[in-house]
């Protein structure tokens, strides 16, 4: 129990106010240090492979074409504006 903070600051109670340990098992980890850090370590394990899922997921098409009316890109319509549109055009980034 050296390794707990809680122990070596000798606190008999601990409140718990974030929350995150809302349930037993979780504002139990608060008991054991140990058990915070690996679920720490696991948390920003997942949040890493969320990202890295974002990354790839990512549709790698060089052009998105949205077929109904937009309230915020460039619309183009045949016979209206389409000699406006050039393929360089950026709309998103």
């Amino acid at each position: 129990m050296e390794d707990e903070p809680w122990g070596e600051a000798r606190a008999e109670f601990v409140v718990e106010s974030t929350g995150v340990f809302t349930d037993k098992d979780k504002a139990a980890t608060h008991l054991n240090f140990r058990l915070l850090l690996l679920l720490l370590l696991l948390l920003l394990l997942l949040l890493l492979l969320l990202l890295l899922l974002y990354y790839l997921m990512q549709g790698g098409a060089k052009k998105v074409l949205i077929s109904a009316p937009s309230t915020s890109a460039l619309m183009f319509a045949m016979g209206i504006n389409e000699k406006e549109y050039k393929y360089d055009i950026t709309i998103f980034f």
